[in-house]
């Protein structure tokens, strides 16, 4: 039998391993509490080497660590060639998935494209898979062009394969109708929600899970968008119960589109209790979505991020800033490593927790931190924010009376929206103020 792999250290209490800390460190074999070791996959938790041992038959077809030692086995005695080669690379792909180890799955289904591509010459069932798989991570990586492009290469080849008004092909149109709502193309997300709308309510029924899903996320996305009148709390919440009541029985992996919608519903009512001033409803939503979330991924996720953000939000509505900042703070750790660096869900922390920070009067930490998401902006190219970074930079500057350093950073600011544009009319009108209050006269010459 494979031997399990060696846990690692010890965690240190300080780790920055955000959802391991945050839960309650349960064993994977007996459940007890404090549970310190960990397999090298990161994905589980043991009290020890015997508890380890006791679970490993059952974890080690999830552990990521020993399926890739069995892939590159395979590849080295089948040859890349052998269609058990691409089933465990396109399986692994989709474990990373959903584990949320993106960057992982991205190679790994790029690796399947490549071998169908390379040796099948795209004449294999999966190839429509591994496209729509890939989406889907481009997807939650916010690369939504790429995504939206992938799914429609996907689309022409369901639909020879299992039929145009076939539920594959369905699945594949509300797909491409979300990336669309993701981009603001409110019309064009609803038009391909209706579609498969229609094509699951034909073959399903309008009271089965797919047909419920798929109506929900058009409605829910139609009215984030202003597309549509907003839902009320009881319509939201029962387009939840449904939900909830008709996930399937599976994990993740199995089911990643139907656990993603309950995500997304949980996380769309939760905004709307707190964007309403129902605070506490609010906040009873992002805590059961974060406990949803933590049951279904035992390792860091993004979505805990997108939930730690809203709790955050619930505190800064409360004028509560040193635990929102904590919070953002840790949703920016769990972004970065899930989605990685250049995602624009970690500068929009790195925002928020300077503005949090200048709210504490914190001023030299909120300057840098403005200053971190400049860096963020130059380096990952999200240009147009970086006057208005600048322009924070600059009212730290002038609450700390360094008039001549405010004065370099407006002059900056000016130049890079000159440059790149203004992202919005208020980024613009609060440059021009502090314009004026620095360089007096000059600033129009300047």
């Amino acid at each position: 039998k494979t031997p399990p792999p060696g846990p690692q250290d010890t965690l240190p209490p300080d780790s920055a391993d955000v959802l391991v800390l945050m839960q309650a460190k349960n064993c994977n074999t007996c459940g007890s509490g404090g549970a310190e070791l960990r397999c090298p996959c990161k994905a589980v938790l043991y009290c020890n080497v015997t508890c380890q041992k006791a679970q490993w038959k059952q974890h080690r077809q999830k552990c990521t660590v020993h399926l890739e030692k069995k892939l590159r086995e395979a590849t080295a005695e089948l040859g890349e060639e052998d269609e058990e080669v691409l089933r465990q690379t396109f399986e692994l792909g989709m474990l990373c998935f959903s584990q949320d180890k993106l960057a992982e799955a991205e190679v790994r289904l790029k690796e399947c494209l490549r071998l169908l591509k390379e040796v099948w010459d795209y004449d294999h069932p999966s190839y429509h898979s591994a496209l729509a798989n890939l989406g889907m991570v481009y997807r939650r990586q916010g690369k939504l062009e790429e995504a939206c492009n992938l799914y429609r290469q996907a689309l022409p080849l369901t639909e020879r394969s299992f039929g145009k008004q076939s539920v594959e092909a369905a699945n594949i149109i509300d797909k491409i109708a979300t990336v669309l709502g993701n981009m603001g193309r409110a019309e064009e997300a609803r038009q391909h929600y209706a579609k498969a709308h229609k094509i699951m309510c034909r073959q399903l029924g309008p009271d089965h899970r797919e047909s419920i899903r798929v109506k929900s996320n058009m409605d829910n996305t139609m009215s984030s968008l202003g597309a549509a009148p907003p839902l009320d709390f009881e319509e939201r919440e029962r387009h939840l119960a449904h939900l909830k009541a008709t996930l399937p029985s599976g994990s993740p992996a199995e089911f990643p589109e139907q656990h993603n919608s309950i995500v997304c519903a949980l996380l769309t009512i939760s905004q709307s209790y707190l964007d309403n001033g129902k605070l506490e409803e609010g906040k009873a939503k992002v805590e059961e979505g974060l406990e949803f979330v933590r049951k279904i991924h035992t390792e860091k996720h993004a979505d805990e991020g997108s939930f730690l953000v809203r709790l955050a939000q619930y505190h800064t509505i409360r004028e509560e800033w040193d635990e929102a900042l904590k919070l953002v703070k840790r949703a920016s750790r769990i972004f970065k490593k899930t989605l990685g660096a250049d995602n624009k869900q970690v500068l929009e922390c790195v925002i928020s927790s300077a503005n949090m920070l200048d709210k504490l009067e914190r001023l030299d930490e909120a300057h840098d931190t403005y200053e971190e998401g400049v860096n963020i902006c130059r380096k990952y190219g999200h240009n147009r924010k970086i006057g208005h970074l600048l322009g924070c930079m600059t009212k730290m500057k002038l609450k700390l009376d360094d008039k001549e350093s405010a004065t370099e950073l407006l002059r900056e600011a000016t130049r890079a929206n000159r440059e790149y544009g203004f992202e919005d009319p208020a980024s613009a009108a609060m440059l021009t103020m502090m314009g004026m209050q620095v360089l007096g006269d000059d600033f129009g010459d300047d």
